[in-house]
């Protein structure tokens, strides 16, 4: 599941906007309007994704913003600080990799940016009082012979710091995935695109930064479509999504109420984390329901699972398997919390952990054309209500 969301992470948005744009630049002729309006528009972009960034209070996408901003004006007015900057550019992305959000007008965040534009008045002035071995530190590089390389390599300061990076953000992607991890992952390569090779020079450094502007406004619109759309402790999509989903659909469906039997006592007698997790678990099993069914968190204990251009009959028997597929899997209760590190060695205990039997009640119903939302849901919460009544654990129709 991790690396399927590494994966994922990786993939969307960067490589879906990186590719098709650099391969259009650098494949198709150039035109003088197209050569003069792109850095416009990359400007506009850069404008664009701090307003953006700072309504959304994406405090790290602001620094990066920010970041770029002065790596332009670097490029543009002070070239001779190039050499060095170009030193502390990824390392500036990856403590952007790991500091934590804050908000975007606060102390901290002025701090940070203090920090990012102080960088280059540093470098000036070292550039200025120790030229000599300013110079030599920029110009240093390291010879490599092992014996799992058949040649030596000749690495510069500046390939050995990107590299490093590299692997230690797309660790960070592969460990906790997350559309700013990747979005700093393409910020290095892009800018190291055109920095270690002739891209340079077919295309200007700030249509780069425009492209990854775009990059930034994909991530932030599709981690606001998160939030709003997926409920953040079962991943299962929100009732948001649920009354979107159900307005644009115009044939008939079933729609099942889902409820967890006693699930108040569960949270007084075990605790509300107890009571989180018997809610992920159950959410696991809705994800994966036969029958084309498409589950969601209505609220509290309480799902919905909608089976599009299906009747009751033909739902039934889904429902009833997952009904008993949850009811036959036994709930394991941790008496100790999960230690941080996993023990190298595993003592087996003869005491067997105490686990928790859940059940769920549902109540199903038919929406047709012509009929009203809230009446398929009155009729469903009828037929769960009739389902606790009459015993719990039981699929009801309504």
């Amino acid at each position: 599941m991790r690396c399927k969301s590494a994966l994922l992470s990786l993939m969307f948005p960067g490589i879906l906007v990186a590719l098709p744009v650099l391969g259009g630049w650098l494949w198709a002729p150039q035109s003088h309007v197209l050569t003069t309006l792109l850095p416009t528009i990359a400007a506009l972009l850069i404008v664009a994704a701090l307003l953006v960034s700072w309504r959304f209070s994406c405090s790290r996408l602001v620094l990066l913003c920010v970041l770029l901003v002065v790596h332009e004006c670097v490029l543009s007015g002070f070239i001779d600080l190039f050499p060095a900057w170009q030193l502390l550019l990824p390392v500036n992305l990856l403590l952007l990799s790991v500091v934590g959000e804050r908000p975007v007008v606060s102390l901290a965040m002025l701090y940070r940016l203090g920090l990012i534009v102080m960088q280059p008045v540093v470098l000036f002035v070292l550039a200025t009082t120790l030229a000599e071995e300013y110079q030599r530190l920029v110009a240093l590089h390291w010879s490599f012979s092992t014996p799992f390389v058949p040649f030596s390599l000749n690495l510069s300061l500046y390939e050995i710091i990107v590299t490093l990076v590299a692997l230690a953000l797309l660790l960070r992607v592969v460990w906790r995935p997350s559309m700013e991890s990747s979005v700093l992952l393409w910020a290095l390569l892009l800018i190291c695109t055109a920095q270690l090779s002739d891209v340079q020079a077919r295309v200007p450094v700030v249509v780069l930064h425009g492209l990854l502007i775009l990059i930034v406004l994909v991530s932030v619109f599709e981690r606001s479509y998160t939030l709003a759309f997926r409920d953040e402790l079962t991943g299962l999509p929100s009732r948001r999504a649920f009354l979107d989903f159900v307005n644009r659909r115009s044939s008939g469906y079933s729609l099942a109420i889902v409820d967890i039997d006693h699930f108040k006592k569960v949270n007084d007698t075990h605790g509300h984390d107890v009571g989180d997790q018997v809610l992920k678990r159950v959410a696991g099993r809705l994800a994966a329901v036969s029958n084309g069914g498409k589950a969601f968190r209505y609220g509290g204990e309480e799902f919905v699972v909608l089976f599009y251009r299906r009747d009751v009959e033909r739902v039934n028997d889904a429902l009833d398997l997952l009904r008993q597929s949850i009811a036959d899997t036994p709930f394991v209760l941790r008496q100790k919390p999960r230690p941080e590190k996993r023990p190298r060695r595993v003592v087996a205990t003869k005491d067997r952990q105490p686990s928790l039997r859940v059940t769920v009640s549902i109540g199903v119903s038919h929406w047709h054309k012509g009929a009203d939302l809230d009446g398929v849901i009155k009729r469903a919460d009828q037929a769960l209500y009739k389902a606790k009544k009459t015993g719990r654990n039981r699929v009801v129709k309504g």
